[in-house]
């Protein structure tokens, strides 16, 4: 099958079988040795790679599943000569132990951090203040779960926090009548980050960050009022929540 994917920010055009795994290509055709083999169970981390910016086991992913994909491997970290900020942190607190699961470690950490990045003050003037056409709002909310932990010595059934969500969320927004509005800023599929400044954006006070995919086409769907679209939003990673806002 042909493959197509950009690697490390070069594009590559390949031939693989249907069942060939990223890990193979990645080290046997492309001789990008960092990923490494070890549990082939998505266990252990060794053969992490980015997707899209998502971390995956290279072990379990099938290449064609990349096709038209963005990879990202320990090898397109650094800047020509430069370490990456988290290569350099890591040498300098002695945690690269000895060495194998390393690169998984890095880029699991990079991950990470792109989730949970707070956007600069040139990134918030560079988005939409959409704030005046906005109606109504559904959602937007982070969630912990518990899970019980009963006590045979006790009657009382204790609590400890699990998972955080975020559950799929919605924004209503008025319509103009030439369809100028926010159907030609946010078409389906769109990703990118909503902002909840509730004191303003004033530097020192506190955000809410949430990436997000538009799930679904802005439509004016509501017969009681048919000014108003609402557009439906994918929550995608775990929202930032009391970031400070950049000067």
């Amino acid at each position: 099958m042909n493959l197509r994917v950009v690697v490390n920010g070069r594009e590559r055009h390949l031939d693989v079988p249907p069942h060939a795994l990223l890990l193979d290509v990645l080290r046997d055709e492309l001789d990008l040795k960092g990923a490494k083999r070890s549990c082939d169970t998505q266990v252990c981390g060794a053969c992490t790679v980015l997707i899209d910016g998502l971390a995956v086991s290279a072990c379990t992913y099938l290449a064609v599943e990349a096709d038209g994909r963005s990879v990202t491997t320990v090898e397109g970290l650094a800047d020509g000569e430069s370490l990456h900020p988290l290569q350099r942190a890591f040498l300098d607190a002695g945690a690269v132990q000895c060495g194998f699961c390393t690169s998984g470690m890095l880029l699991t950490a990079r991950a990470l951090l792109a989730e949970e990045a707070a956007p600069t003050r040139a990134e918030i003037n560079a988005g939409t203040d959409l704030s005046p056409e906005v109606a109504s709002v559904e959602g937007w909310m982070v969630n912990s779960a518990f899970i019980e932990t009963p006590d045979l010595a006790s009657r009382f059934v204790g609590k400890l926090a699990a998972r955080i969500s975020a559950d799929d969320s919605s924004i209503n927004f008025y319509a103009s009548s030439n369809s100028v509005d926010v159907r030609s800023l946010l078409p389906r599929d769109t990703t990118g980050y909503i902002l909840w400044l509730d004191e303003g954006d004033v530097a020192g006070r506190k955000m809410d960050v949430f990436k997000v995919t538009v799930a679904s086409a802005p439509k004016q769907r509501a017969v009681e009022d048919p000014a108003q679209i609402q557009i439906q939003f994918v929550v995608t990673a775990q929202p930032s929540e009391n970031v400070t806002i950049p000067a």
